[in-house]
């Protein structure tokens, strides 16, 4: 038997020579088998001999027949080989029959107009599938980078650090949200209207940046912050029972305005649109499970879009 020091000296490249060798029963074939010379391969058999302490393959009447003690080997190289590509090649994953749990972070915007579809498409397709959603916040980052979540999905993606990977979802517009009957609206919304009346301001888990406030000064404008909320939904509802102003993202804002009783109305300055993009650990790029889940993200966001 090997010894534990022979066995970590022991080149397992023979293993692939010993099981063509059992199988062809001939030097010769082996080597063609493997792309190596005749020579090479009966080195690879002295070799093999040498560690098993067996001729393994002696001469019969019709050629080579193997040992008793390669006869024994046959299966088990065969299994070790098997598992050992095994474990090369990529896994395999079938929505239908996953039993994994994944945890998403986001906001309420993203929640809102997206997830709902997201959550149909992958209880349809991969029923064993659970999805935990959390809110975003100013540690959502590290979450991500410690392994406490599986992907985030919100602005901005310029955000992710070093380790993690971005994939762009859409770009969102912003649009301007007031009840009805304001009279910032009795003439159209203007730029002066816009930054006279107080606003309501969403700062969606400590990611959004000051997109609003830095095109305002550089029109050499400000406006008032009256209010400042955690969530977009709640500004808008808030929004319809006051004389305040919301910048809201477009999807969301007019998705409830018919229920809040809000008027919807391009903002009266240019602002590039918010991008949206999922976020995730470059731990995570090479699974198959999440890169489908991921697809799926992607697929749902471009539907949303259109």
């Amino acid at each position: 038997m090997m010894r534990e020091s022979e066995v970590r000296r022991f080149d397992l490249n023979l293993l692939v020579a010993l099981d063509a060798l059992l199988e062809e029963r001939n030097v010769s074939k082996a080597a063609a088998r493997l792309g190596l010379s005749q020579p090479a391969m009966s080195r690879a058999l002295g070799r093999l001999r040498k560690s098993f302490g067996d001729q393994l393959l002696v001469r019969g009447q019709n050629g080579y027949v193997p040992t008793s003690r390669a006869q024994d080997l046959i299966a088990p190289v065969r299994r070790v080989l098997q598992e050992s590509r095994a474990l090369l090649e990529p896994g395999l994953f079938d929505p239908k029959t996953a039993r994994v749990q994944y945890r998403i972070l986001t906001n309420d915007h993203c929640g809102f107009v997206l997830l709902p579809d997201l959550v149909g498409a992958i209880r349809d397709q991969a029923p064993g599938i659970d999805i935990e959603i959390e809110r975003l916040d100013s540690d959502s980052l590290d979450q991500l980078a410690n392994g406490d979540a599986d992907l985030l999905i919100g602005r901005p993606p310029s955000m992710a650090r070093a380790g993690h990977l971005v994939q762009l979802l859409l770009e969102e517009p912003y649009v301007c949200a007031v009840r009805e009957g304001h009279p910032a609206l009795k003439g159209g919304l203007t730029l002066k209207d816009y930054c006279a009346y107080p606003h309501c301001a969403t700062d969606a888990g400590g990611l959004l940046s000051g997109d609003i406030d830095a095109a305002l000064t550089a029109l050499d404008e400000k406006r008032r912050i009256a209010l400042r909320t955690p969530d977009f939904i709640a500004a808008l509802f808030i929004v319809a029972s006051s004389d305040l102003i919301h910048t809201a993202p477009r999807s969301l804002a007019e998705r409830l305005a018919p229920t809040a009783g809000l008027k919807i109305v391009d903002l009266p300055f240019k602002i590039a649109p918010a991008p949206i993009g999922q976020i995730w650990h470059e731990r995570h790029q090479t699974d198959p499970g999440h890169a489908w889940l991921r697809a799926q993200v992607k697929q749902n966001a471009l539907g949303t879009a259109r």
